[in-house]
This record gives structure tokens, C-alpha cells and sequence, in this order.
């Protein structure tokens, strides 16, 4: 019996083709995220199904039990045993596959939103901070501007000798010393908050680049599995053809010895597809987790 299985910057906007209907954002997502799951399953990934490499359909049963019609019944038992095991593990490879194919195509679609929030972390605050800031820097320019030509007025009126002008120019200057202080220090208030908000959605997307440095490890082991897959596969293709030849022989104890051999075959490719599956259900946890990382 099968054991349990347990279950990037690019502006988000809405793409118009001439001639056609709006596509929202989060559906573009999505059919990318399906487009690259297809790719990468015609193009990249190994046919490595069962069912691809064994034919247990009617008509391999039919041949099946007409080459065993003049076998002993001990020979004969056992076989039917075995291609039942084989069907089973046949089965169990295909679930796992549908639903390691469902779950990667949901990481894919959850990978590239994730992306597309950490391109669109805290923009809209930067940006309104920096608006703000520079908003204020012109609000006190001319403040600015007339405290320090009243200061060089000063300076002027000095080294020239008229006392009373220095006088009067730097009354002026003080009545203005406090306003510029104080709209210095709203400046550089503004600046640090606007540093510390950078600083602080810097740390964040470092946080989260750490935690999807994960995905690698995960991406190594099932390539690993794939490799192995493949490997398996091609002994089960030859072995499978053997035992065709033997049924076609009508040769009871080479049937048994190559189903035999197609059946623990068959089982390590069902375990490395359950490793694929769990690994793809990890890959789901890594993002939930970095996703969750996010304001």
C-alpha cells in the first residue's frame, strides 16, 4: 500500500493586446507560472512515468494469461501476484506525479508573486518619503537663502565699518536663526527616517534572499532524484522488454524472474517520486515561510 503523502523589478500592471481583452496582473502571474511549469516539463524534466514505460492495459493482460494457460499453477499464481503489485506501483507512480505536478505548478505561481512583492516592499511609503523630504527642502530654501545673505550682509557692513547696518542686519539674522534651526532639524529628521526605511526594507528583503537560498539545496536533491529516476527507468524499459519476450516464449519461470525484477524497479522509482513530491511540498514551505516574512 502506498504510504501517506502529505500534502522578480517588474512593475505589476494590467497587459492590453491590441484587438483582445485586458489580462489582470495576478492571471498573467499565473499562466506564467503554468507556461514555465510546461516548459519545464516537456523540455527539461525526464519522461519518467511508469506508465509511459509499461503497457499494463487489457492487452498485455489478455497475452498475459494465455501464456500462462499451460503453467503450473505455483508459477502461475505467483505471476498474477506480481503484475498485480506492478499495477498497483504503476498507479501509485502516477498520483504522486499528478500531484507533484499540481503542487510545483502552485510553488511556481506562489515564486513569482513572491517576487513581484519584494520588487513592490515599501515603494509607495520610499516614495512618499522622499516626496515629502524634498517638499520641504523647497519649502525652507528661501528661508535658508535669506539667513545666510543676511549673514553676508553682515560680514560686509562689518569689514566696511558701518556699525548700525551690522546692527540692524543682524537683528535680523537672529529673528530668523530659530526658523532655520528649526527647519534644519525637520530635514534631517525627514532624511534619517527616509535612510531608516531603506535600511529597514534592505534588511527584510536580505531576511527573505535567505531564507529562498533554501530553494537551491532543494533543487540539487530533486535533480539528484531525476538523475536516479532516469537510471532506474532505463533498466525497467529493458527489463520490461524481456519480459515480453518470455511471455511471448510462454516461459512461466523467466516471466516470474523478470516481474520480479520489474517490480522492485518499479518500487524504487515510486520512492523517488515520493521524494520528489515531499521535496516539492518543502519547496511550498520554504515560500510560505519567506512569503510570511513580508509586511
Amino acid at each position: 500500500m502506498m504510504r501517506s503523502v502529505i500534502g522578480r523589478d517588474r512593475r505589476s500592471c494590467d497587459i492590453v493586446i491590441p484587438g483582445s481583452p485586458q489580462l489582470p496582473a495576478q492571471m498573467l502571474l499565473w499562466l506564467t507560472a503554468l507556461l514555465l511549469t510546461l516548459i519545464c516539463s516537456a523540455t527539461v524534466l525526464p519522461a519518467t512515468s511508469l506508465a509511459a514505460s509499461l503497457e499494463l492495459g487489457p492487452a498485455t493482460l489478455q497475452r498475459l494469461d494465455k501464456a500462462l494457460a499451460d503453467a503450473d499453477r505455483l508459477h502461475s499464481t505467483s505471476i498474477r501476484k506480481l503484475y498485480v503489485q506492478l499495477e498497483s506501483l504503476q498507479q501509485q507512480d502516477t498520483e504522486l506525479e499528478s500531484m507533484t505536478k499540481t503542487e510545483k505548478l502552485r510553488n511556481d505561481g506562489a515564486l513569482l508573486t513572491l517576487r513581484e512583492r519584494m520588487k513592490s516592499l515599501d515603494k509607495s511609503r520610499l516614495e512618499q518619503l522622499t516626496r515629502q523630504a524634498e517638499s520641504a527642502r523647497k519649502l525652507y530654501q528661501p528661508l535658508f537663502t535669506a539667513y545666510s545673505s543676511l549673514n553676508s550682509q553682515v560680514q560686509a557692513a562689518r569689514k566696511s565699518g558701518n556699525k548700525a547696518r551690522a546692527e540692524s542686519l543682524f537683528a535680523q539674522a537672529s529673528e530668523l536663526k530659530l526658523a532655520v534651526q528649526l527647519a534644519r532639524q525637520d530635514l534631517k529628521l525627514r532624511k534619517d527616517t527616509l535612510q531608516a526605511a531603506k535600511q529597514q526594507r534592505a534588511r527584510t528583503l536580505q531576511a527573505v534572499r535567505h531564507v529562498l537560498a533554501e530553494l537551491d539545496r532543494v533543487k540539487l536533491k530533486a535533480k539528484q532524484q531525476r538523475l536516479e529516476m532516469s537510471t532506474t527507468r532505463k533498466s525497467l524499459t529493458t527489463t520490461w522488454k524481456s519480459f515480453n519476450q518470455h511471455m511471448k516464449n510462454k516461459d512461466a519461470p523467466r516471466m516470474s524472474t523478470s516481474l520480479t525484477a520489474l517490480t522492485r524497479l518499479a518500487h524504487t522509482i515510486v520512492q523517488a517520486r515520493q521524494q520528489l513530491y515531499d521535496l516539492e511540498r518543502q519547496r511550498g514551505r520554504i515560500l510560505t515561510r519567506a512569503t510570511s516574512m513580508l509586511p
